[in-house]
């Protein structure tokens, strides 16, 4: 689409009702559309009033003109105003004013004036009247010198010697003197929310901006070789320069950000990467602190994209909003913890953009410093939340992920009690303004150690209530668990905030469950061994071939697996088989919950090695239909210790457990039987220590143990005593639980003396052990009861001493996101 007055081509989105080519100006530090509303904004009270009007203009198609103070009311010394800062290079300006007449139905009118201003808008600099006539006539100022970098403000005074009523096109702020080429040919690209993608924000904070979310951001396909933004930083003096916008080519981001002239106006020059043809080009507003303003002003401190220069030779097509790749649209609702300010890149490794790399769109209502009482008042209600949530919920997401709250509480805006109110009053708002969206609490990371620790450690027990009580439209995301307060340092940037791999890994939390969960027990201060079964595990017997299909001959498996895993042969193609020359083939494949192997058109010999696995399949002569199918299952011989210190849990001679491939949440398993026993001998680990266990039972009716000794006094075994119970028990000392063991939990049991925990998704009870040494560990049965175990085991962890609290909660968490326990 063309722009008639500038012959500069923007192309590919319309808003508003307003063609994006009309924000295209071409060399002008300003929008020259005079009946914008940042034209208006810095003296409201004194602005005449404008419309539109439009005429023929031959072959290039109707011009488009504005009738100023069209009524003839403007206040005496009314005027419309645009601040305008001067780029780096550019020593002289003048002001142009296109087509001013007299509008139709006015014979005549006194003169207005074109003036320029300092920052202040008091002292002026430059005055030049013009008195309309029926002639449409081009208007120019004389060379205004200005000096680079300094702000000031072209005026439009409508109501100096009387009520000057006239009609114009476009006014432009043109660099008539400059050091720098790229400001001698031009087009500026006003930022609207015509084309601003991810943005919930409306209207102008200021003339300088329209009101953008936090890393809103205009995307453009460019054929240039330098592009440039204007963009306003009025939070670097709060932010230091962790405020700066980021610009991306092809996906790509341009490092470092850009440099911003810190609290004010800054024009930013990108030189592209070589290229032939267009260049996908993204700028991405900065993240955002609330107002450091005095009541009831509310403009937010952050980096705010203004304009978006081009090189007049370049094509530039601007693009609208691109829909998800991944079908989410998640909008962040927190404070600074989810804002990504304190990232090293903002535009590069936040919270937002980690998500956006992963093909989700974001959008970001996360603001460092804000509160739930600011988005709803004292007021406990769903109806004082409602605001906020039809807000939230603007741009259809289908996730908003709930982090608000630590300021509430640190500022004591509300108890822990009432934001939990107010904050399940929240959820039930965004769930009535839109029932299809997802609701997810994320709970506070790790802090060091501080006064609002405690009532932290509420609010987050109490967001997993909310949260289950309002499932399945509503979830929690235990982000206490991703880093403990010891380890606070390394994932924050000041003890508080998250820094980059912190953002890392709250990003991979919310990517949820196709991400492997972000805390991994190897950040244990103590860990001794940990064992989870999965690919690569070693082999053990092989079940009996289970058959299938239409009379199928006999097929049995010889020799021993070198790894765990399900085997499969699938005949292909029917008839003779067993013999030298077969007429049937087959297919056979192995999987082991990490990878396959899969061979095609196997001639069905009497013996068919198979190498990878070290096994040989024997085919009994007969004829084979095409729909028989063999199976049989490696049981597990070792499970690797992935604590890297090299303690193996191995299997007993005819007691080794099956591979469970889908096991609890769909994870693979050891699927023990009552005769399966794993173990680990030749240890020595005396008191305090820690055992946790992922796993559940078929049945609590009989005596049936997940962990257990390897002989008299070498620990502990846990077991289901009763029917209701499970038990922690040295021989000498038994100490019980009330539990439903029958689904899947993480246990865990603390061995400290008087000050022993059996702990079960993550509610302690304090009990008293023998502080009995740990030689020995049984997984799966206990040696000295003879109690077996009938169903799986997810996890096994030892600590070494005394874990803290925080650890516990973090093993605690994983086990809810990998496994799905309570």
């Amino acid at each position: 689409m063309q722009n008639p007055s500038s012959n500069v081509y923007i192309e590919g989105a319309i808003a508003a009702g307003a063609a994006v080519e009309r924000l295209a100006n071409v060399n002008s530090l300003v929008d020259g559309r005079l009946d914008q509303l940042p034209w208006r904004l810095t003296a409201p009270s004194l602005a005449p009033r404008i419309r539109a009007i439009y005429a023929n203009a031959g072959s290039t198609g109707p011009r488009r003109s504005v009738v100023v103070n069209y009524d003839g009311y403007c206040p005496a010394g009314g005027y419309l105003e645009r601040p305008f800062t001067v780029p780096a290079g550019v020593t002289e300006v003048r002001v142009e004013l296109d087509d001013v007449r007299l509008p139709d139905e006015v014979s005549s009118s006194p003169a207005f004036e074109l003036q320029v201003y300092d920052a202040t808008g008091i002292t002026l600099l430059h005055s030049t009247a013009v008195t309309p006539s029926s002639t449409p006539t081009d208007v120019k100022t004389v060379p205004i010198a200005v000096t680079p970098g300094v702000e000031y403000r072209v005026r439009v005074a409508c109501n100096v010697s009387g009520q000057a009523r006239f009609a114009v096109g476009w006014l432009r702020v043109r660099p008539t003197a400059t050091t720098n080429g790229f400001w001698s040919n031009f087009v500026r690209i006003d930022v609207s929310h015509a084309i601003l993608n991810d943005n919930l924000e409306s209207g102008y904070a200021n003339p300088r901006y329209a009101a953008q979310s936090p890393f809103s951001h205009v995307d453009l396909l460019f054929s240039g070789d330098r592009i440039a933004f204007e963009v306003l930083d009025n939070a670097g003096d709060y932010l230091a320069d962790r405020a700066q916008p980021s610009v991306f080519v092809n996906g790509v981001p341009i490092d470092p950000p850009l440099d911003t002239n810190i609290g004010g106006i800054a024009h930013c020059i990108v030189k592209m990467p070589p290229s032939t043809g267009m260049q996908a080009v993204t700028i991405c507003a900065g993240p955002q602190a609330v107002s450091g303003l005095p009541a009831p002003v509310t403009e937010p401190r952050g980096s705010f994209i203004c304009a978006v220069y081009v090189p007049r030779y370049a094509r530039v097509e601007v693009l609208p909003e691109r829909p998800s790749a991944s079908g989410e649209t998640i909008v962040l609702f927190g404070d600074s913890k989810l804002a990504g300010f304190y990232s090293a890149s903002p535009g590069r490794d936040s919270i937002v953009h980690l998500l956006r790399a992963a093909g989700h769109r974001v959008i970001c209502a996360a603001v460092g410093g804000d509160t739930l009482f600011s988005k709803t008042g004292a007021t406990l209600s769903v109806a004082a939340c409602l605001p906020i949530a039809r807000k939230l919920v603007r741009e259809n997401p289908t996730q908003v992920i709930f982090g608000m709250g630590r300021n509430d509480i640190k500022a004591a805006l509300f108890n822990a009690t009432d934001f939990l109110t107010q904050a399940g009053n929240a959820a039930d708002a965004i769930h009535q303004a839109d029932t299809d969206v997802q609701v997810k609490f994320l709970a506070f990371s790790h802090e060091t150690a501080g006064t609002e620790e405690p009532a932290l450690d509420t609010v987050r027990a109490g967001m997993r209530t909310l949260a289950a009580a309002r499932s399945p439209w509503c979830s929690f995301l235990d982000g206490a668990g991703l880093w403990s307060v010891a380890e606070a340092n390394n994932y924050t940037t000041d003890q508080v905030h998250p820094n980059d791999a912190g953002q890392e890994r709250k990003a991979s939390l919310i990517l949820g469950p196709g991400d492997e969960y972000p805390w991994s027990p190897m950040q244990l201060a103590n860990l001794f061994a940990w064992w989870e079964p999965g690919p690569g595990m070693t082999g053990g017997p092989m079940t009996a071939v289970t058959a299938s299909g239409t009379s199928p001959p006999t097929v049995t498996l010889s020799g021993t697996a070198t790894m765990a895993g399900h085997f499969r042969f699938e005949v292909k193609t029917a008839g003779a088989g067993g013999s030298a020359s077969p007429a049937a083939k087959g297919r056979w494949s192995f999987y082991n919950g990490g990878r396959s192997w899969v061979q095609q058109d196997v001639p069905l010999t009497p013996t068919v090695y198979i190498a990878p696995l070290g096994i040989t399949v024997n085919f009994s002569s007969g004829v084979y239909p095409n729909n028989a199918v063999y199976t049989a299952d490696v049981h597990v011989g070792q499970v690797p210790d992935l604590s890297g210190n090299v303690r193996h849990l191995v299997g007993v001679t005819n007691q080794f457990p099956p591979f469970m491939l889908n096991g609890i949440n769909g994870k693979p398993c050891l699927g023990f039987v009552p005769v399966d026993f794993m173990r680990l001998t030749a240890i020595n680990i005396p008191a305090p220590y820690a055992l946790f266990v992922v796993g559940k039972l078929t049945s609590q009716a009989s005596l049936r143990a997940l962990l257990g000794r390897t002989a008299a006094g070498s620990g502990m075994e846990f077991y289901s005593n009763t029917a209701t119970t499970m038990a922690a028990s040295d021989g000498a000392v038994t100490r019980q639980v009330t539990v439903d063991a029958t689904v899947a939990r993480c246990y865990g049991i603390i061995v400290n003396g008087a000050s022993s925990q059996i702990r079960v998704d993550g509610a302690s009870t304090t009990v008293s052990l023998n502080n009995v040494a740990l030689t020995g560990l049984g997984v799966g049965a206990d040696s000295e009861a003879g109690h077996g175990c009938d169903g799986p085991v997810a996890s096994v962890i030892v600590v070494a001493g005394l874990p803290s609290e925080d650890e516990c909660k973090a093993i605690e968490a994983r086990a809810r996101a990998r496994w799905a326990t309570a």
